[in-house]
Parts: C-alpha cells; sequence; structure tokens
C-alpha cells in the first residue's frame, strides 16, 4: 500500500514502521546529540502532493550529514519509525535515493559551539548574521515537535543578532551590567542547545509519555532548565532500563 505523507499524519501511530516516497523540500546543518548509536542528529523536510513532514536523520560520523545539494530530489523513506511530540508526527529514519542520486557526503568540520567567551572568541572577520542563523536553526532543531518554519528561524536570528553585535559601550552604569548578564544568559541557554537534543534524543528512545518525561524533568520545561540540570537528567535517562533487577 502506498502511504501519502498526509496518510502517515492522520493515521500513523508513534512507533509505528513506515515506507513512503517523497521530494526533498529543505536541508537544515546537523547538531550534536549523542545517544548509545549516534552522535549527530540532522532534520530535513520532504513533501508530496498532500502535506510534508520531518525526518530526523541519526548519524555517527559528520561527514554522514546530508549536504543542502539534496533539495528537490525524489527518495525514499524504508521503514521510518513514527514519533510524535506535543501532538507532531515526525519520522525516524534515512532517506534511500534513485541509484546514481546519492550525494556525496564529505568530512566535514564539526561546528564548534558558542561559549560564554564568546566576546573575546569572536573575531571581527566572522559573519555575525551566518552565526546568529545558525543558532537559530540549533535552536528550533532542539525543539523536536515544532516544523522548521523559515519565519520562526529568521526571527529567532535576529534576536541572537541584536544581542551579540549590540554594542555594550552604549551603555553604562547598572543598565550596561544587565545588558552584560542578559547576553550572558542568552549564550548560556545556546550552549545548552546539544544537551537538549541528547536528552530528547534518550526520551524517544526510550518512548516516554508525557507525563513520565515530565516527571523526569521534575515539571520543570527543558528549554529552561540549567546546563548542571540537564547533565543530571541526561546522566538518569541514560542509566533508565525497562529490565526488571531480579
Amino acid at each position: 500500500m502506498k502511504f501519502t505523507i498526509k496518510d502517515i499524519k492522520e493515521k500513523a501511530e508513534k512507533g509505528d514502521k513506515i515506507s513512503f516516497k517523497a521530494e526533498v523540500k529543505s536541508v537544515y546543518d546537523g547538531v550534536e546529540a549523542k545517544t548509545k548509536f549516534s552522535n549527530y542528529r540532522q532534520n530535513i523536510m520532504v513533501k508530496d502532493e498532500t502535506d510534508e513532514i520531518k525526518v530526523i536523520y541519526s548519524y555517527k560520523e559528520k561527514g554522514e550529514e546530508y549536504p543542502k545539494t539534496i533539495i528537490g530530489k525524489q527518495v525514499e523513506i524504508k521503514d521510518g519509525k513514527v514519533s510524535e511530540y506535543n501532538g507532531v508526527k515526525n519520522i525516524f529514519g534515512r532517506l534511500t535515493f534513485a541509484e546514481g542520486e546519492a550525494p556525496k557526503q564529505s568530512i566535514a568540520t564539526k561546528n564548534q559551539p558558542i561559549t560564554t567567551g564568546i566576546l573575546e572568541a569572536i573575531s571581527p572577520q566572522r559573519d555575525m548574521r551566518d552565526i546568529s542563523l545558525q543558532r537559530a536553526m540549533e535552536f528550533w532543531t532542539a525543539r523536536i515537535g515544532d516544523k522548521m518554519e523559515e519565519q520562526k528561524i529568521i526571527a529567532t536570528a535576529e534576536i541572537f543578532y541584536n544581542y551579540l553585535t549590540r554594542s555594550p559601550a552604549k551603555v553604562s552604569g547598572q543598565s550596561k551590567a544587565k545588558f552584560t548578564e542578559e547576553r550572558k544568559e542568552l549564550i548560556i541557554k545556546v550552549d545548552n542547545i546539544p544537551l537538549i537534543n541528547e536528552v530528547m534524543a534518550l526520551n524517544e528512545e526510550h518512548n516516554l509519555n508525557a507525563d513520565q518525561f515530565e516527571s523526569y524533568c521534575n515539571g520543570k520545561d527543558i528549554k529552561t532548565m540549567t546546563t548542571e540540570e540537564l547533565i543530571e537528567l541526561k546522566k538518569v535517562l541514560s542509566e533508565f532500563t525497562t529490565n526488571i533487577p531480579f
């Protein structure tokens, strides 16, 4: 039976294995998302004549990342696993290309994370708008249940750009100190993106429902958790097992 994306969104249930054909609409940069089976995760939006859906591709080596040159190519997702988060369905899987259509995947340099030392580390030659756009895409990638909508990415990139390029020299006294703290807080949140990805990958791996996951988060929104809290949560989920200990 041929499944359309509309069929998947309306009829498929979380955990179902499903195959379908589609066209690549957009490709996003991969981000670190370490699990027992992979080190990176990449989002690819695919579409057919009925709808579009996100394919979440997990891989071990940076060189396995899909290039943006596959946009517009016809692909098949074989035995993809249906995922659902906040009512939005996605597919965990990889793309299969027609013979001779597979892209050449090359070894790429791992993206360097933004750290709290960003004010000293970023050189004047680097394009701040490119950095802001990259961080905006990583931010939305971390929100597993959200579609990678262009307007959301652009709006988020503008926020990052304004924070990272606003001159603190124009501010003095208490206002300057407040601005510095706000910028550091934003940078720390951006730095938490890889950790959030890892936690969400473990959540998907263990098929925890919303109530179970909320209990592990102690009722907190994962996006507001501190780095220390995320590290502890990752440790707990990494040690999660359904085996009976006797």
